[in-house]
């Protein structure tokens, strides 16, 4: 027998209980609430944030950024990756300098990034490039090299060239592996803004949370916080969204 429990209501028990107990240990113990704030206050330094529409100028910043670096990763991510699947000298070539850079953190190149572009877009912009980067080309890369040699045959045993076999066969077969890239890096992106932000920026929400621990303002930073993880469950389940009505196009 079926359950007839919503799957929407099932998400959201957990966190309601969560913000239950916040409240409760937050209005009970003033020595916690001096750290974390109850719900209500958040709420109101967020409404405070908003009226004065900072708020919404950090939000479309970090979101401008975090947009402008994927876009750029994903262009050369997926560009490189293929590139590396179907012609094996440049992959050869290339595998050398992608394993060395990989594992480099990308707060490690925060300080680079502002001596080369100074304090701002460019530099977080910058930033976000070099994470996604890697995250979309080897994934790319994997997705392309796994086509099934079955279809690769089928289709070179009905004459098809190295074009329409590349267009043809290679990149459907491996476009759910290319968008599962894609959506992990959506996510690092996200997160990745914010710690550029707090560095190299005076504005986003990352600059935002900085200036809320300086001048200890628990209930703007957590509100801060709780805004970020919004935010990024939406751009999650909108690329979900997206990447089911590709994949549902593809098998149709």
């Amino acid at each position: 027998m079926g359950s007839s429990t919503s799957p929407l209501f099932l998400r959201l028990v957990l966190p309601a209980a969560l913000v239950a107990v916040w409240w409760i240990v937050s209005t009970l113990s003033p020595g916690v609430a001096a750290v974390i704030p109850a719900p209500h206050r958040v709420v109101a330094a967020l409404f405070r944030e908003a009226a004065s529409g900072a708020l919404l100028l950090h939000i479309w910043a970090s979101f401008e950024r975090a947009v402008g670096g994927f876009a750029i990763a994903a262009l050369l991510g997926v560009g490189l990756g293929l590139a590396m699947a179907q012609f094996r000298l440049f992959g050869q070539l290339l595998a050398g300098p992608v394993e060395l850079l990989r594992p480099i953190s990308s707060i490690a190149w925060i300080p680079l990034a502002i001596l080369w572009f100074g304090l701002g877009y460019k530099s977080v912009v910058f930033v976000i490039a070099i994470s996604c980067l890697f995250i979309i080309l080897l994934n790319t890369l994997a997705a392309a090299t796994r086509v099934d040699q079955d279809l690769i045959k089928a289709a070179l045993t009905l004459g098809a060239g190295r074009w329409v076999l590349f267009k043809s066969v290679v990149v459907p077969s491996a476009l759910p592996g290319i968008l599962l890239g894609l959506r992990i890096a959506m996510q690092g992106a996200w997160g990745g803004v914010l710690v550029a932000e707090m560095i190299a920026t005076q504005q986003g929400l990352g600059y935002m949370m900085a200036r809320a621990q300086a001048s200890f303002n628990p209930e703007l930073l957590i509100g801060s916080m709780v805004i970020v993880g919004l935010i990024g469950y939406f751009l999650n389940a909108l690329f979900q969204w997206f990447q089911h009505k590709v994949t549902h196009v593809q098998d149709t």
